[in-house]
């Protein structure tokens, strides 16, 4: 199913296997393939995406502006 939609379409659900650190995982159709990426909660109360890298840099993003509605 997920391969008849367009290249970039993602889903956020929760992770199979969830815990406290990784409760989420984004499924995302690029170039066709899939790929899973853990949504990871971090010790400053902030979401990130992957695995925790040595020396992390933090950015602000401001989500507002990147949310668009889903037309079907």
């Amino acid at each position: 199913m997920i391969m008849s939609l367009q290249n970039g379409s993602f889903i956020v659900r929760n992770s199979r296997h969830a815990g406290k650190d990784k409760p989420y995982v984004i499924t995302i159709l690029c170039r066709g393939e899939v790929f899973h990426l853990p949504i990871r909660w971090r010790s400053d109360s902030c979401y990130a995406i992957g695995e925790k890298k040595d020396k992390e840099l933090v950015k602000s993003f401001n989500f507002q502006s990147c949310i668009y509605p889903i037309q079907f």
